[in-house]
């Protein structure tokens, strides 16, 4: 959350993806979008993939979870929690986590 968020003004939300076997708290420490986030006032989520090692479900995988499914309730359940500008949510993500990136792009528009 950004230093002065209120509850009152909606911010804009970016989903940060992890690349394979990596964590989101690996993603914010690479890319420090946290303190990106705090400069620009917007809210970021970095969530955690499944399995071992973990990873996203960018379409490829059978009988895997479905995590676009997953992104569209965590959206669903951020924007009941906090207050968010639903016209601006945005995903960004490095190699498994671009491709899930890409995945939302067409799929989650």
């Amino acid at each position: 959350m950004p230093p002065g968020y209120d509850g009152a003004k909606p911010l804009p939300v970016v989903l940060a993806f992890h690349g394979f076997a990596q964590s989101g708290r690996q993603m914010l420490d690479y890319t420090r979008l946290g303190g990106l986030a705090d400069q620009r006032g917007f809210i970021i989520a970095a969530p955690d993939g499944t399995g071992s090692p973990q990873r996203w479900n960018s379409g490829q995988l059978v009988n895997e979870p479905n995590d676009v499914e997953f992104v569209g309730e965590l959206l669903t359940k951020l924007s009941v929690e906090l207050c968010l500008n639903p016209d601006r949510a945005f995903a960004a993500g490095y190699s498994d986590g671009g491709g899930m990136s890409r995945l939302l792009a067409c799929d989650l528009a």
